[in-house]
């Protein structure tokens, strides 16, 4: 019941079945070869006129970590950069948090090489490890949406320029240590490694509340946010298909294509 529909995303927030889930459940594309790859496995591709994006379902998570090249090369090239999008989206979600985790609530965990380092770096800030990362998050996140909006050449002159500006001065200003410079712009990085946006803004949201576990519980704060995590994805249902599908239930037979790509003889 709607006075028009303008553009897919219309229809996709109509038929998602878990509307407060952070994780996207409905895979979209612009592009002809993936949607045709999606009808010869079996799925429903929907187009929406007067919008270049479409849409198939049902959905699985591991879709989100796939992209045609993945199929175009040799499986051992595939497998690889389909393994290093998973590292990503870990690091991504739980760089930030591990380290306010360890720093916060166990440095013992940590090499006294390593440790000694660190310790000399936080020295000179005034604010505590929690509150130095929510900053500087904050920072990268408001240069990722300026450099969005602006025009292409000029967006990618701010978000650089802005980048290392900002960072250069947090620390000559002793506002942040150079330790956690460091960990938001790998974090950065990894995110966008993904090579769907819908789990690229998943992993931007999720690393704060991940945070806020490691800050209050430490690491088992971080292992319970992950375990929750699981158990939520674990029970998505997408059209009658199992969100993390092939894991759970666990399929053996379509392991074949999930994290690591066998032959496509194989498949």
């Amino acid at each position: 019941d709607t006075d028009g529909i303008v553009a897919s995303g219309y229809i996709e927030q109509y038929m998602e079945k878990s509307p407060w889930s952070l994780f996207p459940q409905i895979w979209s594309s612009e592009r002809p070869d993936r949607l045709a790859a999606k009808l010869m496995e079996g799925r429903v591709v929907i187009i929406v006129q007067g919008t270049p994006l479409a849409f198939s379902v049902p959905t699985l998570a591991l879709e989100y970590f796939q992209a045609s090249e993945d199929y175009y090369e040799r499986a051992i090239y595939g497998s690889f950069t389909r393994f290093l999008r998973f590292c990503a989206f870990f690091l991504a979600v739980s760089l930030p948090s591990l380290y306010i985790g360890l720093i916060s609530f166990h440095p013992e965990l940590m090499p006294l090489k390593l440790l000694i380092p660190l310790a000399q770096s936080r020295n000179q800030v005034p604010f505590p490890a929690l509150l130095e990362a929510l900053i500087q998050l904050f920072i990268i996140e408001l240069v990722i949406e300026s450099g969005l909006r602006l025009p292409g050449s000029i967006g990618q002159t701010v978000g650089v320029v802005a980048g290392i500006i900002l960072g250069q001065a947090a620390i000559a200003a002793k506002l942040a240590s150079p330790v956690i410079i460091i960990i938001i712009s790998v974090t950065t990085i990894a995110t966008y490694v993904m090579p769907s946006s819908g789990m690229l803004l998943t992993s931007r949201i999720l690393r704060f509340p991940m945070i806020l576990a490691s800050a209050v519980f430490g690491i088992y704060g971080f292992s319970l946010g992950w375990l929750l995590i699981v158990i939520h994805v674990s029970a998505l249902q997408d059209f009658g298909a199992a969100y993390y599908s092939p894991f759970a239930p666990l399929r053996w037979g379509d392991v074949k294509d999930s994290a690591m790509r066998f032959f496509l003889w194989k498949m």
